[in-house]
């Protein structure tokens, strides 16, 4: 898969590759000479040239050593054997350094990175080495230091080569002066039209690269708008994907996604229409947004809530090369993908596939808070998806909602309203027993998502920390303050006086932890926030200044050790397996381990009138 460019960055890469080719003007700095009329001669000189019939080394005027200018290249080139010549005896194997001078003086010449410092050359022993010098660029290699790479295609005679897909011609010679294993060739002669490439290695199809940087795979396709564009050809050799860009055509299927072209917008009717929840049977059109010709299709993945199952529905083309609706993307246009979803009563919950041949790309909320609104492209999958909810037609909330002003209670943690009922230390749950604290410390985890080291988080409250975080203090829902309803019954008059109309309370029935969220019992008052007295006390009281009470239930999943499933699971295990649902990593080894000791399936009647579809019956830890 390709690496991503952002607009900015493709423009400044592809501005630096033409001025590599221009000026060669990369690190090492090199000492350079301005652009200069046509060499009469090419000299390899360096400290090898005594082995090849030269009078001495580093003789920039010795013709044994000339290259010789190839016409239909375009290239000074030349070939030696062992460093040498064929009819000139063998040199010895070993190592070497030379630079390229022109016109037989050291007036001009050229090294390592097209610059001034002299080129290494290691030479094996009956090896041959073939030199190359071009002096568009001024680089000068060899096919033992550089990969010699050429583009192929049907466009090649147009750049003067003797005829098409020849390996062999050098007019399409990807260069690489600043040795950083990429490879570019830029040109601004192929007249408009579309056309196919490849990359080829040695200046023969023997090694050969195709589409996505398969060896011998497919043509690679490219169109030119019109004639002067500035065509890039880009070889990765790690990779061996060649991407090829031109300035004028804009975006274009060639196996790279361009990020700044994709969007999504849950928030804006341009993208999803209509907006929010919306009632059952509804048509909800979803589109997405690429730049014009820049990718080969768009699919929506759907995971249906209902259904416990997804779909990939491919989207289609609904309007081509018009306004992005962006602020900066001006200059370009883009197209749009749609696709109409409805639904009976339901949550669905959509994502993005997008493809441009080989490469595939995702799209999906940009916050794991799925709260909805633009979101993010990936490489791989994320599945940060978007809510779509198909509610019941009629449904509608009660009025005086619209005007609530609400205040939120983790019942442990507002106010201590008397102490007979306090949690108290190693009070039995779970595994892992009560924690009681006082308040003015802190609770146990609350460093967890701050930036800072292990060493200033650690664990305040246990000598053996459990294996799932040993260095760093996190929350375990066993550490209790006192709270209790009692504490919220005699602030009431408090919060009334605050302006508050509503409270709404975190998990209140009998659990095993202090959130509330692993439900015991959905019949009984957690006892550490009181009695059934103490609750009918505070919702008289409540409706007494106007205060209406709204309870968080959880009724998809309880706790492991419920008295509902402990009572199920010991007096009817001969139930058949169609009325039983499996609870995965079942309960405290202080009951469940006894039972089994793997998944065990739990029978389904007695809690079904309390549980939703898809069941998930789990033990929180946090």
């Amino acid at each position: 898969m390709n690496v991503k460019r952002l607009a900015f960055s493709r423009i400044f890469i592809s501005c630096l590759s033409l001025v590599t080719l221009i000026s060669g003007v990369l690190a090492p700095t090199p000492v350079l000479a301005s652009h200069t009329p046509n060499p009469t001669s090419v000299t390899i000189a360096g400290d090898l040239q005594s082995e090849l019939s030269c009078p001495g080394d580093w003789d920039p005027a010795c013709a044994a050593t000339h290259l010789t200018y190839d016409a239909n290249d375009d290239v000074w080139q030349g070939i030696f054997i062992n460093g040498q010549p064929p009819d000139l005896a063998p040199i010895p194997a070993g190592g070497y350094e030379y630079k390229a001078a022109l016109n037989d003086d050291w007036a001009e010449s050229y090294g390592l990175h097209a610059g001034a410092n002299n080129i290494p050359l290691n030479v094996g022993a009956n090896s041959s080495v073939k030199f190359y010098y071009d002096h568009k660029s001024h680089w000068i290699t060899d096919n033992v230091n550089s990969v010699i790479a050429v583009s192929p295609g049907d466009f090649q005679s147009e750049l003067g080569c003797a005829g098409d897909w020849d390996p062999g011609c050098l007019r399409s010679w990807l260069q690489d002066p600043d040795g950083n294993g990429v490879y570019t060739f830029t040109t601004t002669a192929i007249p408009a039209g579309n056309y196919a490439a490849k990359v080829a290695l040695n200046e023969s199809w023997d090694v050969n690269y195709g589409a996505g940087g398969a060896q011998n795979g497919a043509d690679i396709p490219f169109s030119v708008v019109a004639q002067g564009d500035q065509v890039t050809f880009s070889y990765d050799s790690t990779s061996h994907v060649l991407s090829i860009t031109a300035s004028g055509s804009g975006p274009q299927p060639d196996n790279n996604i361009e990020w700044d072209g994709l969007r999504h917008d849950s928030r804006d009717l341009l993208y999803r229409t209509p907006g929010g929840a919306v009632p059952a049977g509804t048509d909800v059109l979803i589109r997405f947004r690429t730049f014009h010709n820049d990718v080969t299709g768009v699919s929506l993945r759907v995971y249906d809530l209902n259904a416990n199952g997804q779909q990939v529905i491919p989207m289609s083309l609904a309007a081509e090369d018009v306004s992005c609706y962006q602020s900066g993307l001006e200059a370009q246009s883009c197209d749009f993908w749609e696709t109409i979803l409805d639904d009976d009563p339901n949550n669905l919950w959509y994502r993005f596939i997008v493809t441009d041949g080989t490469d595939t790309d995702y799209y999906a909320d940009n916050t794991s808070a799925l709260d909805g609104g633009l979101g993010a492209p990936t490489d791989d999958a994320v599945d940060n998806s978007y809510a779509l909810m198909f509610y019941q037609p009629g449904f509608s909330a009660p009025a005086w909602a619209a005007n609530a002003s609400i205040y939120q209670i983790f019942p442990d943690r507002f106010r201590n309203g008397r102490t007979n009922n306090d949690p108290r230390t190693n009070d039995v749950r779970y595994d892992d027993p009560v924690l009681k604290l006082p308040w003015g410390i802190l609770p146990e985890g609350y460093c967890r998502n701050y930036a800072v080291a292990d060493s200033n988080c650690p664990w305040r409250f246990d000598a053996t920390p459990p294996d799932w975080s040993p260095t760093r203090e996190g929350p375990r829902g066993r550490d209790y303050y006192g709270g209790d309803l009692k504490g919220v019954d005699q602030n009431i008059d408090y919060l009334h006086s605050l302006g508050v109309n509503t409270i709404y309370f975190n998990p209140i029935f009998d659990s095993g932890s202090n959130h509330g969220y692993d439900t015991q019992d959905y019949y009984k008052i957690d006892p550490y926030f009181g009695t059934q007295k103490d609750w009918d006390d505070l919702v008289k009281h409540a409706n007494q200044v106007g205060i209406k009470i709204v309870l968080d239930g959880v009724f998809n999943h309880m706790s492991s050790d419920s008295p509902i499933l402990t009572a199920t699971i010991i007096t009817r295990p001969w139930e058949p397996a169609s009325r039983f649902v499996l609870l995965i990593g079942a309960g405290s080894p202080s009951m469940m381990s006894r039972l089994a000791p793997g998944p065990v399936w739990v029978p389904l009647e007695p809690i079904q009138q309390l549980m939703m579809a898809g069941l998930a019956l789990t033990r929180y830890r946090s």
